[in-house]
This record gives C-alpha cells, sequence and structure tokens, in this order.
C-alpha cells in the first residue's frame, strides 16, 4: 500500500477486491512471495505489507481508505474486512463496502469505482500537507448516510446467464455498509 508508506504524498486510498497485501499469485496466501518478490528479505516484505503497516506505524488521521468487495468474492472479503478493521487501531478511517451477490467482474470493479470517486475526491488534501483537513468538511458520518441507500447495490449489475449483466438488482437498505470509523 502506497499510501500507508507515503501518507504525507497520498491521503487517501482505495481498494477494490485486492489481497492482503503483494503476493505472488492470486490468494491471500505468502508462499513464496518473500523469496521471489523480495529476494528472500522479510524487512522489505514488511515495508510492502499493509497488515504489518497498520500494526506497526500510527497515521492519526494523515490517510483515510475506502475498501470494497463483493459478498462472493471468497477470501477477498476476508482480506478486506481484516484491513479495514486495521485501520482505525492505526488512526487511519476506513470505510468498508460488501456488494451482495457481487464477485470478482470488471462490473463490480466499474461501479465500485464510480460509488466511491466522490468520497476519494472529498478526502484529497493538498501534497505534503499531514492535515486531516477533510475531516472537517466531510465527516464520515455523511458517508454513513449516503451508504444506508446501498448505493453498490443499486448500481451493480448482476450477471445473467452466459456472462451478459442483467438490471441491477437493489440490495436490502444498509447491506452494502459493513463498517464506518473515524
Amino acid at each position: 500500500m502506497l499510501a500507508l508508506r507515503h501518507p504525507t504524498l497520498f491521503g487517501t486510498f482505495a481498494d477494490y477486491s485486492g489481497v492482503a497485501g503483494p503476493r505472488v499469485g492470486s490468494t491471500n496466501a505468502i508462499g513464496d512471495t518473500v523469496s521471489v518478490l523480495f529476494h528472500g528479505s522479510t524487512r522489505d516484505f514488511d515495508d510492502d505489507e499493509p497488515a504489518y503497516l497498520l500494526t506497526h506505524h500510527r497515521y492519526h488521521g494523515s490517510v483515510a481508505g475506502w475498501f470494497a468487495v463483493g459478498a462472493l468474492d471468497g477470501a477477498l472479503v476476508g482480506a478486506a474486512r481484516y484491513l479495514a478493521g486495521l485501520g482505525p487501531r492505526a488512526g487511519v478511517p476506513t470505510l468498508l463496502v460488501i456488494a451482495p451477490d457481487q464477485n470478482h467482474t470488471f462490473y463490480f470493479w466499474s461501479a465500485a469505482f464510480s460509488g466511491s470517486l466522490p468520497w476519494l475526491v472529498a478526502h484529497l488534501r493538498p501534497p505534503g500537507s499531514t492535515s486531516p483537513a477533510w475531516r472537517a468538511t466531510t465527516p464520515m458520518s455523511e458517508w454513513d448516510n449516503h451508504l444506508d441507500h446501498c448505493p453498490l447495490g443499486v448500481l451493480l449489475p448482476t450477471m445473467g446467464v452466459g456472462g451478459h449483466a442483467r438490471p441491477p438488482t437493489r440490495a436490502r437498505e444498509g447491506a452494502c455498509r459493513e463498517r464506518t470509523s473515524q
């Protein structure tokens, strides 16, 4: 997570159905990651591992994160829940959206990105600023209200037979909002 390594450059980040960190392969298993990507250096791995960064650093609100994952994304749901849960303890306000009946598709990503963009823009701050000035203008509670309408559940198409998109289905009210924190 580049934003966690450089919070004065990146005041916000988004994770769309991502694995828990840098990995060889497409699962959360660390496996050969340290030897292949980091030439055997656990220190270099830790410097790029979001869970390590969130448990060994304090950010004091200088960076905020949006996590979006489809409820059918398997282990990726666990990764998003885990990292979003670590954020507040490290001083990183997080917002986790789990979209019902969705999985790892372009349709999900496109809607998740569109749904997160206003939040991401609202949380931008000047480069080099460590002040979480966005808190004064866009409190997380406003996003609580926004997510009560489950925007991703409304925007996301469901996949029909043969992979063709069907019209979006309305999710249960509040079903997308997993966690918000300040």
